[in-house]
């Protein structure tokens, strides 16, 4: 009776064992099914900042570690995106707009491209800023909509942001007044905080 009640013990433990081991297997699957969902969605999501004429860098958003390549021109550049999923590819040779690329997003079996066309050169208009100035205007070309304009003068700082594709907008700012020998940045950010244009005056 003793070994009866043994082997009934016995068998009862490895009946929840063998539950326990299929619940964790059913857990972790349903966990690997939601990180890859995430990965995929991420994937779908990723995106490098519209290419410029003139600009010599690519950034942009993917997924956390994934490999990043981009194709332009007959060149290859890659690059890793860091924990966050941010990537930078510096020292790209400078293309004419118009000029074709493809960026590929690559994770282990998970891959995504990314076609796209090289916009025109972003600039800005020379200006004529005097001492005793408390209004400017910055006059850009190309802008695209998203953009920012920033005026940065003896620590101040002053943004605005497109609101369309334009080929010349003039942006208008209230600064406080220039003073002799304050030097005054302007400066057009694209997508992901790129720089794509940029002035600097010293103010005489």
């Amino acid at each position: 009776m003793k070994q009866n009640g043994i082997r009934k013990r016995a068998v009862i433990i490895v009946v929840l064992c063998l539950a326990l081991f299929t619940g964790l297997l059913g857990l972790r699957s349903h966990l690997d099914h939601r990180r890859s969902s995430g990965e995929l969605a991420l994937f779908k999501a990723a995106s490098v900042a519209e290419l410029r004429e003139g600009t010599n860098t690519a950034v942009g958003l993917t997924g956390a570690g994934a490999s990043v390549n981009l194709r332009i021109g007959g060149d290859v550049y890659r690059a890793r995106a860091d924990e966050e999923g941010h990537f930078r590819i510096p020292e790209i040779e400078k293309a004419s707009a118009g000029t074709k690329y493809t960026v590929q997003f690559r994770s282990g079996i998970l891959n995504f491209e990314q076609p796209g066309k090289v916009l025109p050169k972003t600039w800005i208009s020379s200006g004529k800023y005097e001492a005793g100035s408390s209004r400017i205007a910055v006059r850009v070309h190309n802008i695209r909509r998203g953009d920012t304009v920033s005026v940065m003068v003896d620590r101040r700082k002053y943004r605005q942001t497109a609101k369309k594709n334009e080929p010349e907008s003039t942006f208008v700012f209230d600064i406080g007044e220039l003073k002799k020998n304050d030097m005054l940045n302007l400066v057009v950010f694209g997508q992901y905080r790129q720089e794509v244009a940029q002035k600097a005056y010293l103010i005489k």
